[in-house]
């Protein structure tokens, strides 16, 4: 497939950091402005080059992140960084059936179980760790997409990725909200139902007192889809097409 996204881009979206100079964590939207509508969490202090997951900050995050006055305790939560590369095992206590084809899964969550609240817009809004075994021979990428279903205005899209390499097994938590990911995939335009604003993952946060299922979907092509970052659902879709070897789900449930 001809790359539609070669040579220096001048409408493609800048990469943007994920703290300020203040350390707090900022949502990015497709145009590269930070976002205002979501919760910020205040990094441990003395880290704030200290990446999450390095040795010297595990989790890189502070204990009670402040959040509008209030407090969010996560000594509860563990965050599973794990990620799957080129040869790694596929070995999970969570996958125990047998996969004949394409199979999502995740180490922090099973199919139809709840989401922790930490990958959610109540927590640190990390994207889960994900990994997924039985992609076709032929597979040359792979595209994600987290939807929730049960959204009042209709299918709500909360993250696109796509170019994700067919070398990798998954995906650790915490992906950064960049365009480009240094693995070479690409972040689509995310955050609504019609109109997609946003760049990265942007988890579970529904309305008070429901519960909503949010469906992760992985798809195994035999191409790269050769769309700049920022492209939206609909030109991923067109891209696609024809170019699909095998698609798995995995649903998670949240509630407010």
């Amino acid at each position: 497939m001809q790359n539609q996204c070669s040579g220096r881009q001048t409408n493609a979206v800048a990469e943007q950091p994920m703290s300020s100079k203040r350390g707090l964590s900022r949502d990015v939207q497709a145009d590269g402005t930070p976002s205002r509508g979501r919760r910020q969490f205040k990094y441990l202090p003395g880290h704030a080059n200290n990446p999450p997951g390095s040795a010297s900050n595990p989790s890189g995050y502070a204990s009670n992140p402040t959040r509008g006055g209030d407090q969010l305790n996560l000594n509860n939560y563990q965050i599973n960084n794990s990620i799957q590369t080129d040869n790694s095992s596929a070995d999970d206590s969570r996958c125990i059936a047998v996969a004949t084809g394409l199979r999502l899964y995740s180490p922090v969550f099973s199919d139809g179980g709840l989401i922790p609240a930490v990958y959610t817009g109540d927590g640190l809004d990390l994207s889960p760790p994900l990994h997924w075994i039985g992609r076709p021979e032929a597979t040359k990428t792979l595209c994600l997409l987290m939807e929730d279903p049960d959204a009042p205005s209709g299918t709500w899209l909360h993250w696109l990725l796509f170019d994700i390499p067919s070398t990798m097994n998954g995906l650790r938590g915490g992906i950064e909200r960049r365009p480009l990911l240094a693995n070479g995939a690409r972040h689509g335009r995310c955050w609504g139902a019609d109109h997609h604003t946003r760049i990265g993952y942007f988890g579970p946060l529904p309305p008070y007192g429901e519960t909503h299922r949010y469906r992760f979907t992985l798809k195994a092509l035999d191409c790269r889809l050769g769309l700049c970052p920022g492209a939206n659902l609909e030109q991923v879709i067109k891209a696609s097409e024809g170019h699909i070897l095998g698609t798995d789900t995995l649903t998670g449930l949240y509630g407010r």
